[in-house]
């Protein structure tokens, strides 16, 4: 045998195993150091949320605003620049602008999109079919995601007769291409 007795070993055993305060200790920190990351956890849920929901807030407000676009762009053309109009309708566009307001641009020609565009008409054209014919009413996004569909006449393609009768084909509801559209973006 070594020499050691039965109670001299169990003291040598008990030397080296943690005291309860110990313990307690390391029982603590453990549940300091869980709860500081799910606090950390929660601030960052926490920030998430507040940035949806002031983008929700921002969206709402904005789309709210283009109407008031629309019409002191429409101010302009209809009744000329006396320069006071115009000067406010620039400032205002780049208040807007600068809180992430885009213009979607849409031009004579270009391809018909379900996804970005919102066809309010279809017409006999000499452009080819699926192409826009005209802007109706300008489209925005606020930071890349689409708040207004520009709404565009479209073109059937040229009239197979033009001495055919016009049995209403040329106007055509569009709610469904909206739809499908949106379907597209995620909902915009």
């Amino acid at each position: 045998m070594n020499g050691k007795t039965e109670n001299e070993k169990n003291e040598t055993n008990n030397k080296n195993a943690p005291t309860e305060t110990e313990e307690t200790e390391t029982d603590y920190k453990d549940k300091y150091i869980r709860l500081l990351a799910e606090f950390d956890n929660y601030r960052k849920f926490k920030g998430k949320e507040n940035e949806m929901l002031k983008s929700v807030l921002l969206k709402d407000f904005i789309t709210d605003l283009l109407t008031v676009l629309d019409d002191m762009e429409n101010a302009i053309k209809n009744k000329g620049d006396d320069g006071g109009i115009k000067l406010i309708y620039n400032k205002f566009k780049k208040i807007l602008e600068k809180q992430g307001l885009k213009e979607i641009e849409v031009n004579h020609g270009d391809i018909f999109n379900h996804g970005e565009h919102d066809a309010v008409l279809y017409v006999n054209d000499e452009l080819p079919e699926g192409k826009i014919v005209k802007v109706v009413r300008k489209g925005y996004k606020l930071d890349n995601v689409i708040i207004r569909h520009p709404q565009v006449v479209v073109s059937k393609g040229k009239a197979e007769d033009d001495n055919k009768k016009n049995d209403g084909d040329d106007v055509k509801s569009i709610k469904h291409e909206r739809n499908k559209g949106n379907e597209d973006n995620g909902g915009g």
